[in-house]
């Protein structure tokens, strides 16, 4: 069952969308993110979402403010706002009846992969986390910026002093050693945003496991039905109803 709800974050209502299965009892349950400009009804997350469902997670989808395709402002919204909404969104799923709380997952694409890395290095009682693609190290993206300015996807942001000091202070490579839970990766064969090697030279040394995807594009085109099996498979393992 698909609800369309919101969870307040920072005073402010932020769209969601909930699927429910039709299990009885404590289910487990995912937090998906978009990454920059994308939404929660795409079907990166909008296929995986459904498959879990069916499978007796409950998923939680939103859109981060200001960096989704719905609505996107002139300003390039700061990092520490979208872990703040992240966080958030998992207290009021953790609420939820249905829900088992201790039993909640991470899931993010690109720049949501970073933001879920970041917010499950805040969150111990995460239960893990599943990156599609995720993005590079903030600071890897300096050239994005000019003249106090983003461009990024045919599209220009105007940047504060805070938002871009934001950017480059946050360090994901320390944010993964505070993680110790199963994290699973994701990768593109194809990505032309963060080719493979460099994914793999990134998470090299922890405790994440990659799984490569050939032939995909950094936003899985045609192959959301492989990346949502890919998740469930690596979640009924580790976060199942069935899992002691």
């Amino acid at each position: 069952m698909e609800l369309k709800t919101f969870f307040k974050s920072h005073g402010k209502r932020i769209p969601a969308i909930i699927d429910f299965p039709s299990a009885k009892g404590k289910v487990p349950a995912i937090v998906l993110c978009h990454g920059f400009l994308g939404r929660k009804e795409q079907k990166l997350l909008s296929v995986p979402a459904h498959l879990f469902c069916e499978a007796g997670f409950a998923v939680l989808r939103f859109d981060f403010s200001g960096a989704t395709a719905n609505k996107p402002w002139k300003t390039t919204p700061r990092v520490s706002m979208h872990v703040r909404e992240l966080l958030d969104a998992l207290a009021f799923t953790r609420k939820l009846k249905q829900v088992n709380a201790k039993r909640v997952v991470l899931g993010g694409h690109s720049y949501g992969a970073n933001i879920c890395l970041l917010a499950a290095a805040r969150d111990k009682k995460i239960a893990g986390c599943i990156f599609f693609a995720p993005g590079r190290e903030f600071q890897r993206y300096t050239h994005l910026f000019e003249d106090h300015k983003l461009k990024l996807f045919g599209r220009s942001f105007s940047v504060s002093k805070q938002a871009l000091r934001e950017w480059m202070e946050n360090d994901l490579r320390k944010a993964l050693k505070k993680v110790r839970k199963p994290v699973l990766i994701i990768a593109a064969g194809k990505d032309e945003y963060v080719p493979f090697p460099t994914l793999k030279k990134r998470f090299a040394g922890s405790n994440a496991k990659i799984v490569l995807l050939n032939g995909a594009d950094h936003f899985f085109k045609g192959k959301t039905r492989e990346v949502a099996v890919l998740a469930l498979e690596f979640s009924e393992k580790f976060f199942g109803r069935k899992k002691k």
